[in-house]
């Protein structure tokens, strides 16, 4: 476990520099200058916490980006970095496309990305500016377009989450759909190609992400009559299963495509720092179903059980015991 506690302290290091550090010098300002321009071009003054907003997501696509600049032993180039950074910033505004501006996939991959807009509002310029951006740092543009077609098809079907008509089965398929499409995504922005067998690991990984994610937003998903795996569940204790399941699998996967073995350990950590604070939040929500007797029934819920706050000391803490004690392959 110390061995572990020091590979831990180096991955989240790492990733910090990566993340935090570079993308506050180098890519913030230019960020903050193209938002500048865009309100700017629609006379509005700049909404500082939609911008905020964006940083963050900004700051999120980067993540990605480095988990697999680690698998590979080689640091990110500029290209990669500022195409991740802007690929993450892009989620923000491209969700408001699609859930305020009803946009359709080819509206925004084809009339929008040829700078035909609906409305001239700013997520639509943003939206065009952030796809720009990211274009002219690819080294492959049309495996990069293949895919957030990909994802933006995922996005409209996803909307048939709400109502009620979808059976389990079908919800599987959409979450994990989205999910794998969407860091294969990510993925595509990186110049190196895959190993052999490596297209497969990385939608078994999307998958886990995107259950991480409702993970997170059950509480608002029920409130928004949004179907997913765990808004409809009855058992918590099966959601968890199936978690761990793809943690496992998803290691298990990458462990065999023949990375060398200190890059891929340091992989597995850092998404460990992700995947750790879903087993924190199942685990609180499996006590709020142990206190109804055993059923997960969400109406009968109270904020605080729905809502884990990973910010509490306790749940830090707990993280942390998942990350340094899990039992990766070949570690």
């Amino acid at each position: 476990m110390i061995f572990k506690f020091f590979i831990y302290c180096y991955s989240l290091i790492r990733l910090g520099y990566s993340v935090i550090l570079i993308n506050t010098l180098y890519y913030r300002p230019g960020l903050y200058q193209l938002i500048q321009k865009s309100y700017a071009a629609v006379k509005q003054p700049i909404n500082k916490k939609y911008r905020k907003r964006i940083y963050y997501h900004g700051m999120l696509g980067s993540i990605t980006n480095v988990w697999f600049t680690v698998l590979r032993g080689k640091s990110q180039t500029r290209q990669e970095a500022l195409a991740g950074f802007y690929l993450g910033a892009a989620t923000a505004v491209y969700d408001d496309l699609f859930d305020h501006y009803d946009y359709t996939m080819d509206e925004s991959l084809i009339d929008l990305a040829g700078g035909q807009y609906k409305y001239g509002n700013i997520t639509e310029l943003l939206s065009k500016g952030f796809y720009d951006v990211i274009l002219k740092n690819l080294k492959d543009p049309a495996k990069f377009n293949f895919y957030l077609q990909k994802v933006g098809y995922e996005q409209e079907r996803s909307k048939t989450q709400v109502g009620g008509n979808l059976s389990i089965d079908e919800i599987r398929k959409i979450t994990y759909d989205k999910g794998s499409f969407s860091v294969a995504l990510s993925r595509s922005i990186l110049q190196h190609p895959y190993a052999s067998g490596e297209e497969e690991a990385v939608y078994i990984l999307g998958k886990l992400i995107q259950l991480t994610d409702d993970v997170f937003d059950v509480r608002r998903d029920y409130l928004d009559g949004v179907d997913t795996l765990l808004t409809k569940s009855k058992d918590i204790l099966l959601i968890q299963q199936e978690y761990i399941q793809l943690i496992n699998e998803s290691f298990q996967a990458f462990y065999f495509l023949g990375y060398k073995s200190s890059n891929y350990i340091v992989f597995c950590m850092q998404i460990m720092f992700v995947v750790s604070r879903g087993l924190v939040a199942l685990d609180q929500l499996v006590e709020a179903q142990k206190r109804l007797g055993g059923i997960f029934d969400i109406e009968k819920m109270t904020r605080e059980e729905l809502v884990c706050d990973m910010e509490k000391p306790g749940n830090i803490w707990k993280s942390f015991l998942y990350t340094v004690r899990w039992e990766y392959p070949g570690g």
